[in-house]
């Protein structure tokens, strides 16, 4: 029996807080994450949360990347790196972010700060440098920047050089899974009820400050949420994103 056929929850919806672990984020502390059954707590994210319909309303939560572009973080300018529809599986369960062979290996030849490491099979560069470039993520027009350095895996920092491993690999697919070192820096509400996701960037606990809780029940829709700029696009034809020629 389900929670809400308990009478637990008024509605078959969750939201997630994973915390961040990252030990470069400036001032932010390894809190510990949370999830909320039928509610979400305002505490948890900064801006507003923006509504995408999930792209397979099934077991599955994904939604529909339609760009990733590179950001330079000192400049404010973009550089397209691929382009199209694609699905974007969000998944707790999986420790990385996973992107297409093709588009890690883009990321390699396309951004000067990075390199791989042969001896641990990952994508390094400078721990500080990292946070120098990022990387735009569009879903369906909500546009969510993450500095390279947000990136750094759990013992990414271990390194005696100078560098750091960054917790993003490349997969034999067409799609993505954003995996804990991306929804680290994420706060997300799922309203399996109405096939939708919100999305915000996580507001992270800062030294032995406590958050004082703002929570609110999911009932009909996710509170406060908007839909993105291209909520009602078709994401029937996503297939896959394809790396820009430069």
């Amino acid at each position: 029996m389900s929670m809400v056929d308990q009478g637990l929850i008024q509605q078959n919806a969750y939201s997630v807080y994973l915390g961040s672990s990252n030990v470069f984020d400036n001032g932010h502390t390894s809190d510990e994450g949370s999830i909320l059954f039928g509610a979400i707590d305002h505490a948890k994210y900064i801006g507003s949360l923006t509504l995408l319909p999930i792209a397979s309303p099934n077991e599955n939560v994904n939604v529909v990347l339609n760009q990733i572009s590179i950001a330079n973080l000192i400049t404010g300018s973009n550089k397209t790196l691929a382009t199209g529809l694609s699905h974007a599986l969000i998944d707790t369960g999986t420790t990385y972010l996973l992107v297409p062979q093709e588009i890690y290996d883009a990321l390699i030849d396309q951004i000067e700060v990075l390199e791989y490491d042969s001896d641990c099979s990952r994508i390094i560069g400078n721990c500080f440098e990292l946070f120098t470039v990022g990387l735009t993520f569009d879903f369906m027009g909500l546009q969510m920047t993450f500095a390279l350095g947000d990136f750094i895996s759990d013992n990414g920092s271990s390194r005696e050089d100078g560098k750091c491993v960054l917790g993003i690999d490349g997969f034999d697919s067409d799609g993505f899974i954003l995996g804990d070192t991306f929804l680290n820096h994420v706060y997300f509400a799922a309203d399996l009820s109405n096939h939708q996701i919100a999305l915000a960037y996580a507001n992270f606990k800062r030294g032995n400050v406590d958050y004082e809780e703002d929570t609110e029940l999911i009932v009909g829709s996710i509170p406060s949420a908007t839909s993105a700029k291209y909520y009602h696009q078709s994401s029937a034809t996503a297939t896959k994103l394809v790396v820009q020629t430069f």
